[in-house]
């Protein structure tokens, strides 16, 4: 890869930045990019976190290429979040990769083995033992030199930062069997060892795919919610001419034209017009909003009904969006406690089971002065120490959970982030599209006297038959049966209502308000947490009609078995206090109303820095900064995705009342996860002294690998929930 530094963010002090770290392999390679970015002058601290493929920088910016250059010294690509550059779709898919490598270290790893066997279970003559041994190594070639290359290079990549790991050892591994037959064959003898980097390299490729599979991707948040904004958009010039530009070629002062059922591309304040704005994308709220000269709009929201003059006051790469994006990964890329235990422990791995390999070859060579003998247990104690047993722990027992939640509609994302919350004790829900239905309906119709209900809501659907409006859409799909076909005769009075007319008919449709300023006599009516539109015949009232995101189905059932769980639950919404209190009313939960996507991060990792185990739950892009920042993000059915990308699980199936199923499901995966790392341990503790005191052969500690990896598969096929769940 290139080793050429890009251009990078301008110095600032005491900054935090997010770094895009691109062709990380496993948790070895964040490992060594994060020590090689703590050294960098001007880095205070760094934080590599390989699912979310970036790097939480904690510095002053004044080497800025430097740490750039850093980076791609070790072999991958580098840029700062802000550079659209986020996404590399032209890449290979790492997984199919991974996958080429391990078919290629199978086939012909079976066809090593067959001499190796041969010449273990002694069927062949001294004649043809030399052949044999002769013809493991060839059929081992493509193993050691195509299959295991990403061990190499990330080996050598980690002991050259200082932070070795498990490919160091298989590096070290490989070198010392492959080292220790080549002598041998010379010497004339067929004692050869090509079945240990062959079980080194074929169980850690399988570790690693299913590791792959089963984590998530956070550059696909970050892409799918640049994407809800357009990449070009209307410039008007001083002379009002209009032309079709870039994103990049808007800056700040310019004017815009924003026409009807388009999104914004950037973030401006409104100069002239009037319209209604759907803000869905910050705010989660189903119903539009009307704004006109002098407010604010962003990036990503959509104006509905009219078009829209916007002065640009922040244009690519300051938008509220890309903070959002920022937000994202930052959030998805900070480490739990947890995983930098890990990590820790991982780092000085290697140099247990090298001081043990050494003490025991030591010791074999005082107590006999064979050197050969010495290397053979050297060999033995790396090869038992070799953690492919305890690589295929987590993986295995979530590709089988993966498996079990796929069954009932859910898509687990990121086994880490929904093990270690396995016992969530606050959950954290979205109102509009998680509890409720996401789009508006109509709960009551109340016709003035000589109309009844039928007619209002039909005589309202022939005015908003060709509107796009949701509560328009709402209205045409209750009013059944096949409306008059019409010409289309309305005006749109831009955040008030619409008006059809004919020489001889009108019918008016929008705000009460609105209506009584056209001389429509309205009644006093109730206060209501449901939005009112009122319908006008011939300018008299014929009725109002109400509409409201109703709850969904089984949700207090839910909310009842949650709380016998002992997960306390809360509503965080960006829509009114009226809608939300009336459905925390129902669920009987407490609430949070008029919250924005920065706010419900601010409360996920407040309740967080309490010490409390978050889940939220929520399908819009303007949760997913929320659903990152806690430690399990659910995204629901019909979420966007940028919101399923940027959590943990995703539900495309299940309904949200599946969500103590969930935990069922995350809780007894963490149980096996720990009864297979417990094995793990056990194991290396009692056969790493075993391989030191000569009572196993290179060949059956290869074995035995093999062993207690097959025990760990078993024993993960456990983490699954019954089919009647």
């Amino acid at each position: 890869m290139s080793s050429r530094p890009e251009t990078v963010p301008e110095a600032l002090e005491d900054r935090q930045d997010i770094l895009v770290i691109e062709g990380m392999f496993c948790a070895a390679c964040a490992a060594s990019v994060e020590a090689t970015l703590k050294k960098q002058p001007g880095v205070h601290d760094a934080s590599v976190n390989f699912a979310a493929d970036a790097a939480v920088l904690q510095w002053t910016g004044e080497a800025a290429n430097d740490v750039v250059a850093a980076v791609q010294g070790l072999g991958y690509e580098a840029h700062f979040v802000g550079d659209h550059r986020d996404s590399k779709a032209d890449k290979d898919d790492p997984a199919r990769d991974m996958m080429l490598r391990l078919i290629i270290g199978v086939f012909f790893g079976m066809w090593a083995m067959l001499p190796m066997m041969a010449l273990y279970l002694g069927i062949v003559g001294q004649a043809a033992a030399m052949p044999m041994a002769i013809a493991a190594g060839v059929f081992s070639l493509p193993v050691l030199l195509y299959s295991g290359l990403p061990f190499y290079r990330m080996g050598i990549a980690t002991l050259r930062a200082g932070v070795a790991g498990i490919d160091a050892l298989i590096l070290l591994g490989v070198i010392g069997s492959v080292i220790l037959s080549i002598l041998n064959l010379v010497q004339g003898s067929s004692e050869v060892y090509f079945e240990v980097p062959i079980a080194l390299i074929v169980l850690q490729l399988i570790a690693r795919l299913l590791d792959l599979r089963v984590r998530r991707r956070a550059r696909d948040a970050v892409l799918e919610l640049l994407e809800m904004a357009p990449s070009s958009l209307t410039l008007i010039d001083d002379d009002g001419s209009e032309r079709e530009v870039t994103l990049k070629e808007a800056k700040a002062g310019a004017r815009v034209l924003i026409r009807p059922g388009s999104r914004l591309a950037i973030d401006g304040r409104i100069v002239d017009g009037r319209a209604e704005v759907d803000r869905s994308l910050f705010s989660g709220e189903s119903i539009p909003v009307s704004v006109g000269k002098g407010d604010d709009v962003h990036a990503g929201e959509r104006v509905l009904d009219a078009a829209l003059t916007v002065e640009i006051t922040a244009s690519s790469g300051k938008r509220r969006i890309d903070s959002l994006a920022k937000q994202v990964r930052q959030s998805l890329a900070k480490k739990p406690a947890w995983q930098k235990v890990a990590d820790l422990a991982a780092r000085y791995f290697l140099w247990v089971a090298a001081a043990a390999s050494v003490a025991a070859a030591v010791g074999v060579y005082l107590f006999t002065g064979n050197a050969e003998s010495a290397a053979v247990r050297a060999l033995a104690v790396f090869v038992i120490a070799c953690p492919c047993a305890l690589s295929l722990a987590a993986p295995m027992a979530g590709l089988t959970a993966s498996a079990s939640a796929a069954r009932f509609g859910m898509i687990i994302r990121d086994l880490n982030a929904a093990t270690a919350a396995a016992n969530p004790e606050r959950l954290f829900l979205d109102k509009t599209g998680t509890l409720t239905e996401g789009h508006p309906v109509i709960v009551a119709v109340h016709p003035e006297q000589g109309f009844d209900t039928n007619e209002v809501v039909r005589l309202a659907a022939r005015a908003e038959r060709f509107s796009e409006h949701p509560i328009a859409r709402a209205i045409v799909a209750a009013s059944g049966g096949e409306l008059p076909a019409e010409d289309l005769r309305t005006s749109v009075e831009p955040g008030n209502g619409i008006r059809w007319r004919t020489a001889d008919e009108s019918i008016d449709v929008g705000k009460l308000s609105w209506l009584a300023g056209l001389d429509v006599a309205i009644p006093d009516v109730e206060e209501s947490a449901a939005t009112r539109v009122g319908v006008a015949h011939n300018g008299r009232l014929a009725g109002v009609i109400e509409l409201d995101d109703p709850v969904r189905e089984g949700m207090a059932e839910a909310i009842a078995c949650l709380s016998d769980m002992g997960v306390d639950t809360c509503i965080l919404s960006g829509d009114s206090e009226g809608p939300v209190s009336r459905v925390a009313g129902v669920l009987g939960v407490d609430h949070h109303a008029g919250l924005s996507p920065e706010d419900k991060v601010s409360t996920v990792e407040g309740a967080r820095e309490d010490g409390l185990v978050v889940a939220f739950a929520g399908d819009g892009i303007n949760d997913g900064p929320a659903l990152a920042a806690a430690d399990l993000g659910i995204a629901v059915d019909d979420a966007t995705d940028a919101a399923r990308t940027a959590a943990a699980v995703s539900f495309t199936g299940a309904s949200v009342a599946d969500i103590p199923k969930l935990i069922r499901l995350t809780r007894k995966t963490r149980r096996v996860i720990r009864q297979n790392l417990t094995w793990a341990i056990i194991y290396n503790a009692v056969a790493i002294p075993m391989a030191m005191l000569g009572f196993v052969h290179p060949a059956i500690a290869a074995a035995a690998m093999a062993l207690s990896s097959i025990s760990i598969l078993l024993n993960a096929t456990r983490a699954r929930l019954p089919a009647s769940a």
